[in-house]
């Protein structure tokens, strides 16, 4: 039987200037797809020089465009930016800005698609710059000025390093499609970026594509990401143990106060109880809230290394199958630790309702903690799922 699949539309929009960049994710989205060939999730990239008709439109090539690609029906919109800004067009100074409109004004509306915009570092030696090309470069300046208030772009310096990020995130993303929790999946792409202004030296230009095509040739081999994939670990686990014993050590104070028996003593002493507890409360969510993006940064360290991991060739040899089977292994044990500390903060959530409905601050403080958690156990679901998934794939390999 021929498994039916949930397709998730990317469309790539750029102006002239990126075709290495496009290349790369055209061969991003096939690596992905392969990985998850035995699930039900695909993704289908879309681009205006591949899947635009050749026709007419009262509103010209744009509106072309804007019939074939149908932005609003789209999970996902790329934007690449690199010198270029390009074209003016209807109410926009160039199409793809013009596009990133469409997408806004869709995203608005039902929370799709999600807009990622990146801007390739450019290296301008302004003195050989045609008018045009300065023009150009002004524009886009101009324009990455102005879309930061709204959004959070990205910077890259090579296709290696833009390959990187988008293997992470096209994976992330299939991952958390698979799970189903959509509110997680606008959250997972939220990302802060440090913009840095463009290096403007000719002679730095030259010295760049020297070291990107050395980047290209030096590949990384089996033990190089199995290393870092450990090394995620490592930070999550320790991450897990501060979390058990701050969440050991809150429910002990709690038990020690006995917060099920405060009804039974005097007005003065249940106010100085509640207060009590909910400064504890409040700084045991203060903990999870400090863990919290240790957890999540680790965790999309952690799948970027296991999917450059499952994606090398470099898997032939015996040496390199032994070390595999080892870090299966691990994968598998660490699996099971996710399990126990989602066991525990489980048992935790419930438990914690018999408090709720004593006093107002802690409600208060129950009601913030009780959101901390829920995202912290999302993340850790979706890090289990992860985890399931890679052992698949190895077993596969």
């Amino acid at each position: 039987m021929t498994l039916q699949k949930n397709c998730s539309k990317i469309i790539l929009i750029s102006p002239s200037d990126v075709e290495k960049e496009k290349k790369v994710v055209k061969n991003i989205v096939e690596e992905i797809n392969d990985i998850f060939k035995d699930s039900n999730q695909l993704l289908i990239l879309y681009t205006w020089d591949t899947d635009v008709s050749a026709s007419y439109d009262l509103n010209g090539p744009q509106g072309v465009i804007e019939k074939d690609l149908r932005i609003e029906d789209s999970d996902i919109v790329v934007a690449l930016f690199y010198k270029r800004f390009g074209i003016p067009t209807g109410d926009s100074k160039s199409g793809t800005e013009h596009e990133i409109k469409l997408a806004l004004k869709s995203y608005n509306i039902k929370k799709r698609p999600i807009i990622k915009i990146y801007f390739k570092k450019p290296v301008v030696d302004l003195d050989n710059l045609s008018e045009s090309e300065y023009q150009q470069y002004l524009l886009l300046r101009e324009f990455k000025k102005r879309i930061q208030k709204d959004f959070l772009t990205r910077d890259y310096s090579n296709v290696t390093e833009l390959e990187k990020i988008l293997r992470k995130e096209f994976g992330k993303f299939l991952l958390i499609k698979e799970k189903g929790d959509f509110k997680l999946l606008e959250e997972s792409f939220k990302e802060k970026e440090i913009v840095k202004e463009p290096i403007i030296n000719k002679e730095i230009e030259e010295d760049l594509k020297i070291d990107e095509d050395t980047e290209e040739e030096v590949k990384k081999g089996i033990l190089d990401y199995i290393s870092e994939g450990l090394d995620s670990m490592k930070e999550i686990q320790n991450s897990f143990e501060r979390m058990t014993k701050s969440t050991n050590d809150y429910t002990n104070d709690i038990k020690a106060m006995n917060i099920d028996k405060i009804n039974n003593k005097n007005p003065k002493a249940i106010f100085f109880i509640a207060n009590k507890f909910s400064d504890k409360t409040n700084k045991f969510t203060k903990t999870i809230e400090i863990e919290q993006p240790i957890i999540k940064s680790s965790f999309e360290s952690f799948y970027d290394s296991i999917f450059s991991l499952i994606s090398s060739p470099y898997m032939k040899n015996k040496k390199d199958k032994e070390e595999i089977e080892k870090f299966r292994e691990i994968i598998q044990n660490f699996e099971l630790k996710i399990d126990i500390l989602l066991i525990t903060l489980n048992s935790f959530q419930e438990n914690s309702k018999s408090i709720t409905g004593i006093s107002k601050e802690i409600n208060k403080s129950q009601i913030r903690l009780k959101k901390v958690v829920n995202i912290l156990i999302n993340n850790l679901e979706l890090g289990k799922l992860a985890c399931s998934k890679i052992v698949d794939l190895i077993n596969e390999k």
